[in-house]
C-alpha cells in the first residue's frame, strides 16, 4: 500500500483519506473478502490472507471481485 501514498494524482489526498469499506463476497454475508477504498472513479481492493496470485489464494474473492468490475 505505500504506493498509494506516493501516488500523484489530483484526487489521491481524497484516496488516503477516503473509509475503508468491507467487502464480502456476494452470497456470504459472513466472512470478510476484503476491503475496498475509492475516490470519483477509481478503486483499490485489498483481498485478505493473499498475496499477489489472488485467484490462487482466494479464489472466491477473485472471481467476485472480477465479476463486480466487469458488470458495473
Amino acid at each position: 500500500m505505500d504506493w498509494i501514498d506516493k501516488l500523484q494524482w489530483k484526487y489521491a489526498d481524497e484516496l488516503r483519506n477516503a473509509e475503508r469499506k468491507i467487502w464480502k463476497v456476494k452470497d456470504d454475508d459472513i466472512e470478510v473478502a476484503g476491503y475496498i477504498k475509492q475516490a470519483h472513479s477509481f478503486y483499490v481492493a485489498v483481498v485478505r490472507n493473499a498475496g499477489h496470485m489472488v485467484p490462487a489464494d482466494q479464489p472466491r474473492a477473485a472471481f467476485d471481485l472480477i465479476d463486480r468490475f466487469i458488470s458495473a
